[in-house]
C-alpha cells in the first residue's frame, strides 16, 4: 500500500484501509502498511486466509470490527501503541494465531475479539484494560493461565472458556473482582458470585453464587466441590464439562439455572439438593452417562428437555409435589423402561416422553384427577377427553378412546402391533411417526381425520387397512409415500380412495367389515407374545389356531401368552379374525 497516490493532478495522502477493503482475498500473503494510515476498517483483510504476519505501523490508532476476521493462517501480529481498543471480532477464527502484544494504551477487548483462536497460548493484559468482553477469549484451547489486572472493572459472559486454562490469577489490587485463597477463578467480589472458572478451580467458602457460564467448556475439570455458602448455579454454569463425572449440590442451593449441566455427557452420578422446587429447562441435557436420578419432594416443575438424550437413563422416581412435565422433558431417553406419573401431575407438555422405545410400562396414579391409565393400559389419557396422549409397545388402547394424541407414539421403534379400537375419531399429527417396527395397521370405521405425519416413517409398514367408506381427511406427508404399502379398503370404495389417498400405489378392495367388528367389539390387542381379549363375555369360548389348522388353546380365559411370531386364527364365540403375533 502505498503512502499517497495521485489523482487528477493531485496527490493524496492513503490514512485509510476501508470498509472490507480485502476482504475474501485468499491470495494475499503479505502486506505492507504506510506510516500514513490512522484506520483500519470494518473486515478489512476479512477471509484473508495466506496471510501470515501483519506489522501495523505506530501511526494506527484504530483497528476496525472483525479486521483480521477469520484469517486462519495469521500467525503473528503487531499492534501500536496509541490503539485503545481491540474491537468486535477483530482476531476471530486466526486460528494459528500463536501470540499477540497488546500494547499499554488498550483500555477495552471486545466481544470475541479473539474468539477461537486455538493455539494462542499466552497472552498480556495490560495494566490500563478496563474491560474485557463476552466471549472475548473463549474456545483459545491452548491457553492455559489468565492474569487480571487491578484496572479491570468489567467481564463479560464466557470471556474466558477456555478448555485448558489451568490458572487464574486476579490483581490483589482490584477492587471488582478477586481470586480470594489463590481459588484459580474470579469471583465478583461484592455479590460473592464465581464467574469464571478453570480446571484446577476450589470454590472458597462464602462464595455464594456460581455465575452463569462459570465453567463453560471446561472439559478438563472432573470433579469440583461446592460449598455449602452456595445456594445459586448459574444458566449455562457446567454446560459441556464432558470430564465431569459425578457432582453433590448441597442443601443450600435452592435454584440450578436452564443448561447448568448440558452436555456433561461422563456426569453418572448428581445428588440434588432437597430445597430445589423445580428442575429448570436442559438442566441434564445430553447427559448421556446418566443412569439414574432422584428427585426431591419439593420439586413442582419439571422444564422443557430436562433429560433430553439421557439415552443411558433406566429409572427416574418423579414425586408427587410435581405438577408440570415439560415439553421434551424425557424425549430420547432411549433405555427408560417405566414411569409413572403422580397423582398432582397435571401438565403434560408435547413430546415429554418421544423417543423412549424401551418404555413397556406407563402408569398413573389412581388419585390423578386429569390422567389416567385406564384397564392397566399402559397409556397416559387425558381423562376429560379421552385423548391418549403418552403410548408405549405394551400399550392397550382402551375401548372408550376418541383420540390419539399428537406424537403419542413417537418413536416407538419396538411397537410391533397396535389395534386402534372402534370410537376413536381422530388420529393426532405425528401419532406414530417412527414406528419402524409397526407393519400393518386397521383403521376402523370411526376415523374421520388423521394428521400429518402420522404414519410417516413407519418404515415396516407394508399393509394399511381402513374400515369406512368415506375417506377420512389426511395432512400432508400422513404417510410416507416412498414405501410399497399395500391399501385395502372396502368393496367399492378404490375410486374415492384413489383420489383422496392418491400416494398408494396399490389399492385393493375387501369385505373389511368382519374383521373389524370382531377387533374393535372385542378389543382385541397383542403384545410381548400375548393375545388380550379384554371385552370377551365372561362364559365366552376361545379358541386359537395355526394356520395348518391345528389347535392351540381351548378355553374362556381373555389372555393367551407364551405365543412365538407368526399367524394365527382366533375363534371368539364363533367369530374369526386372523392376528400377526410379531
Amino acid at each position: 500500500i502505498k503512502d499517497k497516490i495521485e489523482y487528477n493532478s493531485k496527490w493524496y495522502s492513503v490514512t485509510s484501509i476501508g470498509k472490507a477493503a480485502f476482504s475474501d482475498c485468499e491470495g494475499l500473503t503479505s502486506i505492507t502498511i504506510p506510516s500514513s494510515v490512522t484506520s483500519i476498517g470494518d473486515n478489512a483483510f476479512y477471509k484473508c486466509s495466506g496471510l501470515t504476519s501483519v506489522t501495523i505501523p505506530e501511526s494506527v490508532t484504530k483497528i476496525g470490527n472483525g479486521a483480521f476476521y477469520d484469517c486462519d493462517g495469521l500467525m503473528s501480529v503487531t499492534i501500536p501503541e496509541g490503539v485503545t481498543e481491540i474491537a468486535y471480532y477483530a482476531f476471530m477464527n486466526c486460528s494459528r494465531l500463536t501470540s499477540i502484544s497488546i500494547p499499554e494504551s488498550v483500555t477495552k477487548i471486545g466481544d470475541y475479539a479473539f474468539f477461537g483462536c486455538d493455539i494462542l497460548t499466552s497472552i498480556n493484559i495490560p495494566s490500563g484494560v478496563t474491560s474485557i468482553g463476552n466471549y472475548s477469549f473463549a474456545e483459545c484451547s491452548g491457553l492455559t493461565s489468565f492474569n487480571i489486572p487491578e484496572t479491570v472493572t468489567e467481564i463479560g459472559y464466557q470471556a474466558l472458556s477456555c478448555e485448558s486454562l489451568a490458572e487464574i490469577i486476579v490483581a490483589e489490587e482490584n477492587k471488582k473482582y478477586d481470586s480470594r485463597n489463590y481459588c484459580n477463578a474470579i469471583i465478583e467480589t461484592a455479590s460473592n458470585t464465581l464467574i469464571a472458572g478453570c480446571k484446577n478451580t476450589t470454590i472458597p467458602s462464602g462464595v455464594t453464587s456460581i455465575g452463569q457460564y462459570a465453567f463453560y467448556n471446561c472439559t478438563g475439570l472432573t470433579s469440583i466441590f461446592i460449598p455449602s455458602s452456595v445456594t445459586t448455579i448459574g444458566r449455562e454454569a457446567f454446560y459441556d464439562c464432558d470430564g465431569l463425572k459425578s457432582i453433590i449440590i448441597p442443601e443450600s442451593v435452592t435454584t440450578i439455572g436452564n443448561k447448568a449441566f448440558f452436555s456433561c455427557s461422563f456426569l453418572t452420578r448428581v445428588t440434588l439438593p432437597n430445597n430445589i422446587t423445580e428442575i429448570g429447562d436442559s438442566v441434564f441435557q445430553k447427559c448421556q452417562s446418566l443412569k439414574s436420578i432422584s428427585i426431591p419432594s419439593g420439586v413442582t416443575r419439571i422444564g422443557r428437555g430436562a433429560f433430553y438424550d439421557c439415552d443411558h437413563l433406566t429409572s427416574v422416581t418423579i414425586p408427587s409435589s410435581v405438577t408440570e412435565i415439560g415439553f421434551s422433558a424425557f424425549e430420547n431417553c432411549y433405555r427408560l423402561t417405566s414411569i409413572t406419573i403422580p397423582e398432582n401431575v397435571s401438565q403434560i407438555n408435547f413430546w415429554a416422553f418421544n423417543s423412549c422405545h424401551s418404555l413397556k410400562s406407563i402408569v398413573v396414579d389412581n388419585g390423578n384427577k386429569v390422567f389416567d391409565s385406564r384397564n392397566n393400559c399402559n397409556a397416559i389419557i387425558e381423562t376429560a377427553s379421552n385423548k391418549l396422549i403418552v403410548g408405549c409397545k405394551n400399550t392397550i388402547i382402551p375401548s372408550n378412546i376418541t383420540e390419539i394424541g399428537p406424537c403419542a407414539f413417537y418413536g416407538c421403534i419396538d411397537l410391533t402391533n397396535i389395534t386402534i379400537p372402534f370410537g376413536v375419531t381422530v388420529i393426532g399429527y405425528n401419532a406414530f411417526d417412527k414406528c419402524s417396527d409397526l407393519t400393518n395397521i386397521i383403521i376402523p370405521e370411526s376415523v374421520t381425520s388423521i394428521g400429518s405425519f402420522a404414519f410417516y416413517g413407519c418404515t415396516g409398514l407394508d399393509s394399511v387397512t381402513v374400515c369406512t367408506e368415506t375417506p377420512p381427511t389426511l395432512e400432508d406427508n400422513t404417510f410416507d409415500d416412498q414405501l410399497e404399502i399395500v391399501l385395502t379398503v372396502p368393496l367399492g370404495c378404490s375410486s374415492a380412495y384413489r383420489e383422496s389417498w392418491g400416494m398408494f400405489k396399490e389399492i385393493r378392495e375387501e369385505d373389511v367389515d368382519a374383521v373389524n367388528d370382531v377387533i374393535s367389539d372385542l378389543g382385541i390387542q397383542i403384545a410381548d407374545g400375548t393375545i388380550y381379549i379384554p371385552n370377551k363375555s365372561t362364559d365366552g369360548q376361545v379358541k386359537l389356531y395355526t394356520t395348518d389348522g391345528v389347535c392351540l388353546y381351548s378355553g374362556t380365559e381373555t389372555a393367551i401368552s407364551g405365543l412365538q411370531k407368526g399367524l394365527y386364527i382366533l375363534v371368539v364365540d364363533g367369530k374369526a379374525v386372523k392376528l400377526a403375533v410379531k
